[in-house]
């Protein structure tokens, strides 16, 4: 089987768009290159030139394409008219909702090119499985890295067994340019669905050494219009303690601040699973737990567990703080009615 994948020229990753996918998708290039020599093109279909800037560290080997662009739609267009003659691809295919016209073009590609389609088929997700090759995942059990490694297996190529590490381009002037003067935390509040949000009671708490220490600022990350919750969350600290950066950084730049800083602190999102990358200390809150997305790969990291699900709980590789009045005090848990039950 090795020598027969060997021939393919690129693995072909679809991308929604979203950061936290997004970083999954350039370590999943990254063993692809390390272990195959097969190099990768993402094509981006939102928020394409943040990404982009994101994917710099790769550009060796990563290609991101704007597939809103007409640019992009001609190489896309390309790519697929190749497939039908010479040019053999492996597509990924992430789990998504069952809808028609995915089955149709995935037996298309399946039958009709010189496609590979390879997916991940996880038993706890009713997701739209394509033709191709399917790869057995759990998300209760392993890490996504650890479900890439079983992708390069199953395809007859070597796991690469080192957890992720962000790749990027080092450059300190980048906290001259943004006015940070001394050591510092990060806080990034915010994620991409409000019900992974946390109380600014329970926020307070946890900054409170820093808060107090004259020695720390206290640099906000997250998007333009994140600042308005992230300043009343930091209404009672000192304005002059507090650097806010929503908005502001590049993809780059957003990457060395958290390279530089002390700590980090933050939710279940996508800048998350960058620090973690980074194997920097770090303090996490998690709503719904799955193994799959988690970072205590990053032994520099502690994570707060404040909701969880009985058939989705393992602790064996966490730090994990979950006090049933903790949850009972801080945590609306009106979101978890369609489960069966929820484990404090």
């Amino acid at each position: 089987m090795n020598s027969f994948f060997k021939k393919h020229k690129r693995l072909i990753i679809v991308s929604g768009g979203t950061l936290g996918d997004h970083v999954l998708f350039l370590d999943l290039a990254y063993r692809f290159y390390v272990s195959a020599n097969i190099k990768s093109i993402i094509f981006i279909n939102h928020n394409f030139t943040f990404l982009n800037e994101i994917s710099v560290g790769y550009n060796e080997f990563v290609t991101c394409v704007d597939i809103n662009s007409v640019a992009g739609k001609f190489k896309f267009i390309v790519a697929f008219f190749r497939s039908l003659l010479f040019t053999s691809y492996l597509v990924y295919f992430l789990p998504m909702p069952l809808k028609k016209y995915l089955v149709q073009v995935s037996n298309f590609l399946h039958y009709c090119t010189r496609t590979v389609i390879i997916s991940n088929v996880y038993e706890q997700m009713q997701s739209f499985v394509p033709a191709g090759i399917h790869v057995q995942a759990d998300i209760t059990t392993k890490y996504y890295f650890e479900q890439a490694n079983d992708i390069l297996k199953a395809l007859g190529f070597s796991a690469v067994q080192e957890a992720p590490n962000m790749l990027f381009v080092k450059d300190k002037g980048v906290l001259d340019k943004y006015g940070i003067s001394k050591k510092y935390i990060v806080l990034h509040p915010t994620p991409s669905n409000a019900v992974r949000r946390i109380e600014r009671q329970r926020w307070l708490e946890v900054l409170s050494p820093y808060i107090a220490d004259p020695t720390y600022l206290i640099v906000s990350t997250g998007t333009y219009k994140d600042y308005e919750y992230t300043s009343e969350l930091l209404s009672g600290v000192c304005k002059e303690k507090v650097v806010h950066l929503e908005g502001l950084p590049n993809g780059q730049e957003l990457i060395n601040i958290f390279y530089f800083s002390e700590k980090y602190f933050g939710v279940h999102t996508g800048t998350t699973h960058i620090v973690a990358a980074l194997h920097k200390t770090m303090f996490v809150f998690f709503a719904l737990w799955y193994k799959q997305f988690d970072v205590g790969f990053n032994q520099n990291s502690q994570i707060e567990v404040i909701s969880t699900v009985d058939n989705v709980l393992d602790l064996t590789r966490l730090n994990l703080i979950a006090a049933p009045d903790f949850i009972a005090k801080y945590c609306d848990l009106s979101f978890l009615d369609n489960y069966n039950k929820v484990v404090s």
